[in-house]
């Protein structure tokens, strides 16, 4: 998954660089900038993000760009291996977002030589080879024809520049008109405020030019559109985006209650009544948010109810055509979950989405949406788009109740937020340790199955959440004195289980540490709601990424939107 953006109109090198870095949450380990100055192509690609980039960027008034923000899949993180590539004789240059499945074979059958390790390569050497007898747009045609995968492609064309060239397959693009230029883009953060969007279709293809967007299709299907009526680039306030977005949790549920309460919830609950199986679809966060109103419905509904990983849903045994589906989903974009509800859909299944981009693929072709009100979320850690899920799923079968409460849930977190020393001190203890378990039970398990992947995301601790009975089935074997476990305690019914399974990790070399809603002698005392949980779980996440230094809105490895499998 990777920012591409590319721009027609009168700009500054800098503002480009600008848009870049709105789309840099999406890849960040090296990226790259293409431009026509004075009717020459200039390039330029560097290691690491957009900072760097600008560094090497004279500042100059231009009309034509595209841009590039790369998270590593087909080669090693090295400036020949960044975007843009171009084609051999520099005609072409070509940004690119997703993975050609079949590019060792087009290599062989076109005899084509690459500088580079990537797949990406692939696509510029093969319109320079077609280009010898055909137009540009032809092709492009020729070469969508014979990739296999998804991709999402600008393309410069050094004997037309004016004008930018796309193609799209799976991966999402969009193209944004204003009044003074044409952008096109990996997702709408890219665009300026107050243009027309569209949502460009798989297998979509043409060229922008003179302000006129040229737009070709393999398949008779609609665009969807939408009017950006204002920014959705965040305004970082403190030093790291994803504190920002932690502390915004307390407004966003406000804003959110204010919401739902115009929004019906009659329809889809009928549809649940329905329904002989009702599953969740996720992905990471998206996932374990599944887990948790699994559990939820099937207590609140008395339903059977099933949570299963995106990219596992082929291997799902589906019992029942009355079954429905509900995907949870911060960018509506994730390729496991855009590949399970293609899958879902020759089926005929009624699909639900709970998702913070209604402008996304997976609401457009969702039956139902429900949006999450969580605003932007800009580091690459899900804090306040999980949070959303799990409130806008309780809120869909407990609305009123859950609608109360949810003053009392944003008091709570300005509590947690408010208590930054304490949770400082503890996030310093939890700093120290080679590995972090998360020990819980019943509905308390998701959240440190989140707390897990949070800690592991942003600290590069080793972590992981266990129910609190199964630790001492084969995994007690890795307890030593480098060892933390943390227990989850928010129901009184659970007490000993989990005291007794801390006293077992601790007999045996490791620390403990035991967080609870009402255990007065816990090491640290949450407010009475499991969204308190969320909370803790996100800030000592966050305060021990802090103390140990680590690039927390960018972590290695990993960029927001999962678009490739």
């Amino acid at each position: 998954m990777c920012g591409i953006y590319g721009v027609l109109g009168n700009v500054r090198t800098e503002n480009v660089i600008e848009k870049l870095k709105c789309l840099e949450y999406r890849g960040y380990d090296s990226c790259g900038l293409a431009y026509v100055f004075k009717n020459r192509t200039i390039m330029n690609k560097v290691i690491g993000n957009t900072d760097k980039l600008r560094k090497v960027i004279e500042s100059r008034s231009i009309e034509m760009a595209i841009g590039h923000t790369r998270w590593a899949t087909h080669g090693s993180v090295t400036p020949i291996n960044a975007h843009p590539h171009t084609s051999r004789f520099k005609r072409y240059h070509l940004v690119h977002n997703g993975v050609i499945e079949n590019y060792q074979k087009l290599i062989d059958a076109y005899a084509l030589t690459l500088a580079s390790e990537t797949d990406t390569e692939v696509l510029v050497h093969l319109l320079d080879y077609f280009a010898q007898e055909n137009t540009t747009l032809d092709s492009i045609k020729k070469v969508i024809s014979l990739v296999e995968g998804n991709y999402a492609v600008v393309i410069m064309d050094k004997s037309h520049p004016h004008r930018l060239y796309f193609m799209k397959n799976k991966s999402p693009l969009l193209i944004a008109q204003s009044e003074n230029m044409i952008e096109i883009a990996s997702d709408q953060n890219g665009f300026e405020a107050y243009s027309n969007v569209t949502i460009l279709n798989d297998l979509d293809f043409g060229y922008i030019e003179n302000q006129e967007l040229h737009l070709f299709s393999n398949q008779d299907k609609e665009h969807e559109t939408f009017y950006k009526s204002c920014e959705s680039h965040t305004i970082k306030k403190s030093d790291f985006y994803m504190y920002d977005e932690i502390i915004y949790q307390s407004e966003m549920l406000v804003n959110l209650a204010k919401q739902y309460k115009s929004i019906s919830t009659n329809e889809f609950e009928q549809l649940l009544s329905q329904a002989e199986e009702i599953i969740f679809v996720g992905a990471g966060s998206s996932f374990y948010a599944a887990n948790y109103l699994k559990r939820y419905y099937e207590k609140n509904l008395m339903k059977r109810c099933f949570s299963i990983n995106a990219s596992e849903i082929e291997a799902f045994n589906i019992l029942s055509s009355r079954s429905i589906f509900i995907f949870l989903s911060q960018s509506g974009e994730t390729a496991d979950l855009m590949k399970a509800l293609s899958y879902l859909k020759k089926f005929k299944f009624a699909i639900v989405s709970l998702c913070n981009n209604i402008h996304s693929t997976l609401c457009y072709q969702s039956d139902y949406v429900f949006p999450l009100f969580a605003g932007s979320e800009i580091a690459v850690a899900s804090t306040k788009a999980f949070t959303a899920m799990i409130l806008v799923g309780k809120i869909l079968i407990s609305k009123s109740r859950i609608l109360d409460e949810i003053p009392g849930f944003s008091s709570d977190i300005n509590r947690l937020v408010y208590d930054s020393e304490k949770l400082k001190i503890l996030a310093q203890t939890v700093s120290k340790y080679q590995k972090v378990f998360f020990l819980a039970k019943g509905d308390s398990y998701p959240l440190a199955l989140e707390a897990a992947l949070k800690l592991r995301e942003i600290s590069y601790i080793t972590s992981f959440a266990f129910y609190s009975g199964e630790l001492k089935h084969g995994s007690i074997a890795l307890i030593d004195q480098n060892t933390l476990t943390i227990g989850f305690l928010n129901d009184p019914s659970e007490e000993r289980f989990i005291k007794s399974n801390l006293e077992e990790t601790k007999s045996r070399g490791g620390t403990t540490l035991l967080i609870s809603t009402y255990y007065l002698s816990a090491n640290y005392l949450l407010p009475k709601s499991e969204i308190s949980f969320i909370i803790f779980l996100q800030l000592i996440a966050f305060y021990t990424a802090v103390e140990l230094k680590r690039n927390i809105d960018q972590p290695r490895n990993l960029a927001k939107s999962v678009t490739v499998y």
